[in-house]
């Protein structure tokens, strides 16, 4: 339909939108000052969760900005689908505290929060009327991405799903330019994380790697690296060491 061809356009163009598309890596010290003073931003305002916050997961972060000269604000109220009155409250706090770029730290949903906070503002528009296909005359202001989650990859794509509780419906706001400019991958911001959460992220990045090539309107490399990413999901999960104990605890049964 009319919906999946403009998506289809929205992946391709999506691939040469502007920004400096990259993946910086450092183990353990994504947040390097030399990296964040380059930023080059006022204030920054760094979106989260409660959850994360409170295992200080974001110290580096904050502590990388202050050793640049970067002054940061944290909202850490987000929550579950990324509802729109926390939104609200996201831009007001964004506004509240002059801030002129976001970091979105977390997963799924504080990053969805950091998008869609980062185009209302720019745009002086309420996050419903952003809901659609280009709803945005500006390009948001600056995003930069740090998942805390392996199953999300909103990092790198250029859309954000929020949430209504009037309608009891999700609403997508898709846009090139909300793809971040920079993503920081840090595998060991993952170790951390409660059990629960950590085999729910698995799951998502396998869905994920399943639909990349059961859907009927992927591309013959979107199918190759799903199967490739099933496998390299599926071999991290047998190889953990709780998982061959609990095989075999069920051998002698089997």
């Amino acid at each position: 339909g009319a919906n999946a061809e403009v998506m289809k356009m929205l992946i391709e163009v999506g691939q040469d939108a502007p920004g400096e598309r990259i993946d910086a890596f450092v183990k353990g010290q994504f947040a390097r000052k030399e990296k964040i003073s380059g930023f080059g931003h006022r204030k920054v305002l760094i979106v989260t969760d409660r959850v994360i916050a409170g295992m200080g997961l974001p110290a580096a972060l904050t502590g990388a900005l202050s050793a640049g000269g970067t002054a940061f604000a944290v909202f850490d109220a987000v929550t579950a689908d990324a509802p729109i009155p926390l939104i609200e409250k996201g831009i007001a706090f964004y506004r509240k505290q002059g801030c002129d770029a976001v970091v979105a730290f977390g997963g799924g949903s504080p990053m969805d929060a950091a998008k869609a906070i980062a185009l209302a503002v720019a745009n002086n528009k309420h996050p419903r009327q952003l809901a659609g296909y280009f709803k945005g005359l500006r390009a948001p202001v600056p995003i930069y991405a740090v998942p805390t989650t392996a199953g999300t990859g909103s990092e790198v794509t250029v859309a954000a799903v929020v949430s209504d509780p009037k309608t009891h419906r999700k609403l997508v706001i898709a846009d090139t330019r909300l793809v971040p400019q920079m993503a920081a991958l840090d595998p060991s911001l993952m170790t951390g994380l409660p059990p629960q959460v950590t085999a729910a992220t698995g799951m998502d990045a396998l869905t994920h790697a399943v639909e990349a090539f059961i859907g009927s309107g992927t591309y013959a490399v979107q199918i190759e690296i799903g199967r490739d990413d099933v496998q390299q999901v599926l071999a991290t999960f047998l190889n953990d060491p709780r998982v061959r104990a609990f095989r075999d605890q069920l051998e002698p049964v089997t």
